[in-house]
């Protein structure tokens, strides 16, 4: 099982309406995309958590948090465009024996496809974005025929996980993923 979790301070919830709406949207319209890491110097990267979002409505929620990092999606720091989609991480990490610097490849994706939930009606629109997506299928890389994650997303107010693990009294909006499941075909 995998699972990600995530909030967002500065979100305000009215009722709870407006939680179950968030959640409708993001699960029919949004995602997660890539997490890659992109280099800021010969020192220095940032993660990045990217939510492709293909509705016309925006998404709502400008910082995040995975894994004790939090993100940002406001065009500041080290984050390059606001609302694009693309968390950027709040702090920079340390090139090393395990991430090293290549001048020649800046980005480097994690993600090997985008996770979505059973619920996404956006298909057509992810596999095009997918097509012009430079980041992924590598040289040397076994290409499949058919691979899919489906996972519940659920984003929700207040009580999820990451707001009780990074002190969540001030925490508003959640994201996870649970209930994960691959399928490939070769």
């Amino acid at each position: 099982m995998i699972s990600l979790s995530s909030c967002n301070h500065d979100a305000v919830i009215e009722t709870t309406e407006s939680s179950i709406a968030l959640e409708e949207f993001c699960q029919r319209n949004v995602s997660f995309f890539d997490a890659r890491i992109r280099s800021i110097d010969e020192e220095n990267y940032v993660r990045e958590l990217y939510f492709a979002n293909f509705s016309e409505e925006d998404l709502r929620v400008n910082n995040t948090y995975f894994d004790g990092v939090q993100y940002s999606d406001l065009g500041t720091e080290n984050d390059l465009i606001a609302n694009d989609g693309i968390f950027t991480s709040i702090d920079k990490f340390q090139h090393d024996n395990r991430i090293q610097y290549d001048e020649h490849n800046l980005i480097k994706s994690v993600l090997e496809k985008p996770v979505v939930s059973p619920n996404f009606v956006q298909k057509a629109k992810l596999r095009e974005l997918e097509s012009t997506y430079a980041y992924r299928n590598l040289p040397g890389q076994v290409q499949l025929r058919f691979f899919e994650i489906t996972c519940d997303i659920t984003w929700t107010g207040g009580g999820c996980r990451a707001c009780d693990w990074w002190g969540g009294a001030h925490c508003d909006w959640c994201f996870s993923l649970d209930d994960c499941s691959v399928t490939i075909g070769f």
